[in-house]
């Protein structure tokens, strides 16, 4: 069963430059909010890194992969810009 929703959703492309920087911001601003990074930190940080990140795939992909790195991604970053430790 669950290959067969894999199949399904590789037939879908990933979500788009905004929907993919919204999942992000979403994902991440209740952590980060206490460290003093904003919202339009966030989404300017994931929208520069969608654009370096290259393919996101199918659906299937950035419900099983791509989202995960994307998001780990956006997140080191910003550790990085406001040198917060972990």
């Amino acid at each position: 069963m669950c290959m067969n929703m894999l199949d399904y959703y590789s037939q879908f492309h990933a979500p788009s430059k905004p929907e993919a920087v919204e999942f992000v911001t979403s994902q991440l601003i209740k952590t980060y909010c206490e460290y003093g990074v904003t919202e339009e930190d966030i989404r300017t940080i994931a929208s520069k890194e969608y654009d370096r990140f290259g393919s996101f795939g199918s659906l299937a992909a950035w419900m099983c992969e791509t989202s995960i790195r994307f998001t780990n991604t956006v997140e080191n970053t910003i550790r990085e810009r406001f040198a917060i430790k972990n």
